[in-house]
């Protein structure tokens, strides 16, 4: 059953890891306090979260209306719940995944006693939650389990090199 959500499940939950760590990796690399990255993160994962599953609705739809009027498919479709459940699917994969990378910040402003750092455990944690998605492509895809997890592994560490440093770079930039 899944199979059929692969690509809304692996699109939504990589974006939102990434997009979610980028926002706290720029803002820890430019000095931003935890309270701020809590917001900004939170902020992040809804809005983009509705963004994307948008998207995909819309493009998912904008396909199906191709293929109907060029003639390509001669499937009975509907209009509406495919694209709808392929949406469905990426926000709540988007959601789902993107929110692990803020977990860390909220257990430390919830339990303020427990020494660990923040950007550190977070960094942990985003790469765990990528390997976890390589690990679910890979169950419902078939594809090999290592190649999965290293694949969505140095994609989203690549995206997150990127945020830290423009965060790090700009950070002057910051009042």
């Amino acid at each position: 059953m899944l199979g059929k959500y692969i690509k809304s499940i692996v699109y939504g939950g990589l974006d939102g890891i990434i997009t979610t760590f980028a926002v706290i990796a720029s803002a820890v690399g430019a000095g931003a306090p935890a309270g701020l990255i809590i917001v900004l993160g939170l902020a992040n994962l809804l809005a983009d979260g509705v963004s994307m599953g948008s998207g995909d609705y819309l493009s998912s739809r904008a396909e199906e209306d191709y293929e109907r009027a060029s003639g390509e498919t001669k499937e009975d479709r509907t209009h509406f719940m495919i694209p709808l459940k392929n949406g469905m699917a990426t926000f709540l994969s988007f959601c789902f995944f993107g929110f692990m990378p803020l977990i860390v910040f909220l257990v430390a402003r919830w339990f303020p006693g427990l020494a660990f750092d923040s950007f550190t455990m977070a960094s942990v944690c985003t790469a765990l939650t990528l390997a976890v998605l390589g690990l679910l492509k890979s169950k419902i895809s078939g594809h090999g389990v290592i190649a999965s997890i290293f694949e969505t592994l140095f994609v989203g560490s690549f995206a997150a090199l990127v945020a830290y440093g423009v965060g790090s770079l700009l950070s002057g930039l910051v009042i």
